[in-house]
């Protein structure tokens, strides 16, 4: 009936926004039971395989409390935000969606081209003095713009009033963009602030989430390209950020086909799993100069360095693909309209499927291209070279193919690139981390033998040291690559540690054949030796060591050298390399018993006693007390030596109960 037709109508408008409305989150009577906000915002359908392991919803929530700590949350007209922190550390992460959207701290994956995305169209556009920022994120990229002395006037369009209130979470990381005088905040709708603004800008920064999410898939079409390029000055540059590591590569093609339609003079640009494609209508050179200027600001090149760009050239390391060779991979096909969203009718089909567009990036090795005005084209192809390098460890690494990525490891460590190499530990760190229990533990051992790195000396403290198995290493060893070296020192290692010389003998002499570094094969050799009783092979092979160890591995060496001379009765000469050891970091625990069991073997008891109080003020060591008592002992001070082998025995009884009891009899027959 006519007079029916509005309330019908009604009534079909609120279904859909009853529908969107996360079950539970908004007050209800009647609920059983409320989603928490952690659950709905780490995106279990993203994760739904780590999701599908727990039968229970309660037991996902206590697995993700575990890990994380909520730092905000809001269901919004437009998205459902979260903000977290993992629990003991300062990474923060923004999630949109329950997509990560933005993240800071150590160990932050998306920290490069949240950096990247606003340094790049600001070093390739100098002198640049406004600029608009198409989403806002974590706040990232936007305080990254507001660095630039040059740039007066930047403004930021975010949908979302909840990433406003988040972003603000962010604000060390963001350099507190959102409070800074340069930069005015729009809260609507990008699209229709590009029609209804009339300003032109010399840079633009487009960074939506994902266009698989819904209602995203409008700002990669070909008409909102088109407004993007009538807002964008003459010489003006636009920069647009998408996820490649989660979209089929028909999507990415469809994607990189509208961009290419506006922006022809365009380049393509990769950090970890996102690609910037930079662009504009007309050719523009790269400034070497200007790139300099820019590192010359303390606060850019604080960023800059974080990105491995030390120097102008190093900026390359993250470009790809550009001019035909781009056009060429996008090729000819169907383009993502507003009026027919072909992205967002199919990206998703990618995602669940899980696809991955950023091989195809990968699969061509960089020509060598001369950039004007900057080194050479050998120099440049190398740092290309090497970013293709760090994708292809996290490919391997993201896919769980830990034999190739050693293998990619110890490429990139033969680089000699002292960031390459930082941040690929970081990466090895971060996936070995997550989950792989004996198989993480193993991939650190590994690492550790390839790149002596903090945050992998970190990462293997918090897995613990576990134990080689024999029979699993030889199992592993038939799948190793041929430039693979790590499994046989492992064997070799473990050969030791079972006192089976000969086969740790055999194990080095396979490792050197593939190519180990010298000194971690000199140093194996010289256990092998010690067990076999030849210390003049021991020691030989311990001098190899120390003329190739870098300098963190060189106090290991000379603790050795201290030990094979201990053993041969040179307690001066032991004495003196345990000494040059603990100068150089060795254990101090270790190094600091051993230096006063081979002082007082020398006869500077007066040291040796000084050396064991030095133990005991680090830690309560009862190996310490033990020395310090002998010490006094031998100093005529029996009362004192009595109390230090005390304390001693109370902590170890089975060690030294025996050797109490042996002294207080002796004490006391000595008695009046």
């Amino acid at each position: 009936m006519p007079g029916r037709r509005p309330a019908a109508l009604l009534t079909l408008l609120a279904v859909p926004a009853f529908s969107t409305r996360p079950w539970g989150v908004l007050d209800s009577e009647g609920r059983q039971r409320y989603w928490n906000p952690l659950t709905l915002s780490i995106g279990p359908l993203l994760h739904y395989r780590l999701a599908g392991k727990f039968s229970q919803v309660e037991d996902l929530e206590l697995a993700y409390h575990a890990i994380y700590e909520v730092l905000y949350y809001r269901d919004g007209e437009t998205a459902s935000v979260g903000a977290f922190r993992a629990r003991g550390t300062d990474l923060q992460s923004l999630r949109i969606g329950g997509e990560i959207e933005a993240s800071s701290g150590a160990g932050s994956m998306e920290m490069p081209v949240q950096l990247l995305s606003g340094h790049l169209p600001l070093l390739k556009r100098s002198g640049a003095r406004s600029a608009l920022a198409v989403g806002l994120g974590g706040g990232v990229t936007l305080g990254v713009m507001t660095l630039y002395p040059a740039l007066q006037r930047l403004a930021c369009v975010e949908a979302s009033p909840e990433v406003v209130e988040a972003a603000r979470l962010f604000g060390g990381p963001n350099h507190r963009a959102l409070e800074n005088p340069k930069v005015s905040l729009i809260v609507g709708d990008a699209r229709n602030n590009l029609h209804h603004d009339r300003s032109r800008y010399d840079i633009i920064i487009c960074q939506p989430t994902s266009f698989w999410v819904a209602g995203v898939g409008t700002l990669f079409t070909s008409e909102f390209y088109a407004l993007v390029k009538v807002r964008l000055a003459p010489g003006g540059v636009v920069c647009q950020r998408l996820d490649v590591s989660r979209i089929g590569v028909e999507d990415f093609r469809m994607a990189l086909r509208a961009f290419l339609e506006a922006f022809p003079q365009a380049s393509l640009w990769t950090a970890g799993g996102h690609a910037l494609l930079l662009g504009s209508f007309e050719p523009l050179e790269w400034s070497r100069e200007w790139i300099e200027s820019c590192l010359g600001e303390p606060a850019i090149r604080e960023d800059l360095l974080a990105l491995g760009i030390d120097r102008p050239e190093a900026l390359f390391r993250y470009l790809r693909i550009e001019g035909d060779a781009l056009l060429k991979l996008a090729g000819r096909g169907p383009l993502s309209r507003e009026l027919f969203p072909r992205l967002e009718h199919f990206a998703p089909g990618g995602l669940f499927k899980g696809e991955n567009a950023l091989p195809l990036l990968l699969a061509a090795p960089p020509e060598p291209q001369a950039v004007p005005g900057f080194g050479s084209e050998a120099e440049i192809e190398g740092y290309r070279r090497r970013g293709v390098m760090l994708h292809l460890l996290e490919d391997r690494l993201s896919r769980l193919k830990l034999d190739e990525a050693v293998e990619r490891l110890i490429e990139i460590a033969a680089e000699g690139d002292r960031w390459l190499s930082a941040r690929a530990a970081q990466l090895v760190a971060r996936y070995s981390l997550q989950g792989l229990d004996e198989e993480g533990r193993l991939l650190l051992r590994r690492a550790l033998l390839v790149l002596d790195d903090p945050v992998l000396i970190e990462a293997s403290r918090s897995l613990g040291p576990g134990t080689l198995d024999r029979v699993h290493l030889k199992e592993r060893e038939r799948r190793t690559l041929k430039k693979d070296w790590t499994l046989h020192l492992l064997q070799a290692q473990e050969a030791v540690d079972r006192r089976d010389p000969q086969a740790a003998l055999e194990a080095v002499a396979t490792a050197r054949a593939r190519g180990a570094p010298g000194y971690r094969l000199g140093l194996l050799e010289g256990f092998a030796h010690a067990l076999l009783g030849d210390l003049d092979a021991a020691e030989r092979s311990y001098w190899q060591a120390l003329e190739g160890a870098p300098e963190r591995e060189r106090a290991e060496v000379l603790y050795n050298l201290g030990f094979a001379r201990e053993k041969r009765g040179d307690f001066e000469g032991a004495a003196e390399y345990q000494q040059k050891s603990l100068a150089l970091g060795a254990d101090p625990i270790r190094g600091g018993l051993a230096l006063s069991r081979c002082l007082r073997a020398a006869g500077r008891t007066a040291e040796a006693l000084a050396a064991a109080e030095e133990v005991s003020k680090r830690r309560e060591s009862p190996e310490a007390l033990h020395e310090a008592a002998l010490a006094l002992l031998e100093l005529g001070n029996p009362q004192a030596a009595l109390e230090k082998l005390v304390q001693a025995a109370a902590a170890a009884p089975e060690r030294y109960l025996k050797e109490l009891e042996t002294l207080e009899a002796r004490l006391k027959s000595k008695s009046p």
